[in-house]
């Protein structure tokens, strides 16, 4: 997306924000605060910040080119895209990040299908565990299930 915005004219400053971090780095802010109407922030983590984060954020954007979000929870704004994973698409994923044979030998479909159903569909909490039983089973703590 970040090379269609340049293209039409508009400066993107992004920011990812993790677990615990409720506040925007003072980089960011400056990057904003710098920016005139073409600037848009966008905000991966959006629902991470504080409340008064939250508005500081909307102040800075507020004579910009405005603000995009991305977040896990609803947050107030209009949605423009809701991503959905199923067991195919989770497969696929693990299947790309497990490239070589030896690999591929320690996690198997059975295993995705069993995490991605203990998660819910969650693909990050999936992807935590299989990451947890392919360290195990690379270990020799535990074997694998045929």
């Amino acid at each position: 997306m970040l090379p269609e915005l340049e293209r039409a004219g508009r400066r993107a400053v992004s920011v990812s924000l993790h677990d615990g971090e409720r506040r925007l780095p003072p980089e960011f802010a400056a990057a904003i605060e710098s920016g005139d109407e073409n600037t848009l922030a966008i905000v991966d983590g959006y629902e991470q910040l504080s409340r008064w984060s939250r508005r500081r954020l909307d102040r800075l954007c507020a004579n910009r080119g405005g603000l995009l979000v991305t977040s896990h929870e609803p947050v107030g704004f209009p949605l423009l895209l809701r991503t959905a994973v199923d067991l195919n698409i989770a497969q696929q994923i693990v299947g790309e990040l497990l490239t070589c044979e030896q690999t591929q030998s320690v996690i198997g479909a059975d295993d995705v299908r069993r995490a991605f159903a203990a998660h819910q569909g969650n693909l990050r909490e999936t992807l935590f565990s299989l990451y947890d039983l392919f360290e195990r089973r690379s270990r020799g703590e535990i074997t694998r299930q045929v």
